[in-house]
């Protein structure tokens, strides 16, 4: 499987984010995937991120929101969890899966999801 560099990027950055704030992970011995084993707390924030960027160009632009997150600084968090569940509801609602990607939501729901978390970031501001 061919890993594109916004993938690379996004994995880099978390990575060093997580060691930059002595956040422990596990990356566990995997074929030829690179996974990595996070807490709760910190695979629901990495989670909010990457559906934030879902379908962004410029993922790292909304980088500072991860690290944000990670750091107990985002206003309004519970909303932030909150959509993690509604793209979730959303995604059995459309009855589709991308299995064959690995994807665990449907691509609408994620896009859908992805619009509304930026737009409050930006509404942040």
């Amino acid at each position: 499987m061919r890993i594109s560099r916004r993938s690379k990027e996004l994995y880099n950055y978390i990575t060093q984010l997580l060691d930059n704030n002595r956040i422990k992970y596990i990356i566990p011995k995997q074929d030829d995937k690179k996974v990595l084993e996070l807490t709760l707390a910190t695979g629901l924030a990495t989670s909010i991120f990457l559906l934030t960027v879902y379908s962004r160009l410029k993922p790292m632009r909304y980088a500072a929101s991860l690290e944000n997150i990670i750091l107990g600084k985002m206003p309004l968090m519970k909303y932030f969890v909150t959509s993690i569940e509604l793209a979730t509801d959303h995604s059995n609602h459309m009855g589709k899966k991308e299995s064959s990607l690995g994807q665990t939501l449907d691509r609408e729901a994620a896009k859908t999801t992805s619009r509304m978390l930026i737009q409050s970031l930006k509404g942040m501001g």
